[in-house]
């Protein structure tokens, strides 16, 4: 089994070699991903901000304050949260990065061999561990420092106008989610 960071492209893992990764519904991936990088990934990880990260920090310091700037009628404001939304890790890339194109995805399905939910990774993992035949005792992480889990003190909610920008700006890997359940590797969130 190798393992691949996080920039790793599924183009870049060559043909016929099995594939295995998570996928996690949008909005809930820019709120997690937003406060990941709001708290510089503490406290598990140390990862200072860069210069364009701080200028969204100081300018949006809520996941709702940059949502709901998406659609601000003033431009200078709507220029600034499209900036912060390009710039912040976690938050600027689409599926696509990753995945290229669905139809790309679908050339390569003989080795897509497991596609896990964050939202239900415990239950998902289960199924990982039968396909790969792990010991039963192999288990993710429970503590919440080693699971990278939120914070208490990390706001996780968008109004309505907030949601509305954070779906639209996400369209795109909505689709490819919803392209991914015909092919039968991925359940729709329960």
């Amino acid at each position: 089994m190798v393992f691949h960071s996080h920039e790793v492209k599924l183009e870049q893992i060559p043909a016929g070699q099995p594939v295995i990764f998570a996928l996690r519904e949008p909005v809930q991936r820019f709120i997690s991903g937003f406060n990941s990088r709001r708290r510089q990934g503490r406290p598990r990880y140390h990862s200072p901000w860069n210069q364009a990260e701080a200028a969204a920090f100081g300018k949006f310091p809520t996941a709702n304050d940059l949502a709901n700037a998406l659609s601000s009628p003033h431009d200078q404001t709507k220029a600034q949260a499209v900036a912060a939304m390009q710039s912040i890790q976690h938050v600027c890339s689409h599926y696509q990065f990753w995945l290229n194109s669905f139809e790309y995805l679908e050339s390569r399905s003989q080795d897509l061999l497991w596609i896990g939910r964050t939202e239900h990774l415990a239950r998902d993992f289960e199924i990982l561990k039968s396909l790969l035949k792990l010991p039963e005792k192999c288990a993710l992480p429970t503590d919440d420092v080693l699971s990278h889990r939120h914070l208490d003190t990390d706001e996780r909610w968008l109004d309505a106008t907030g949601l509305r920008n954070i779906e639209q700006w996400y369209r795109s890997d909505r689709e490819m989610l919803e392209n991914i359940f015909r092919l039968k590797r991925l359940s729709p969130a329960d």
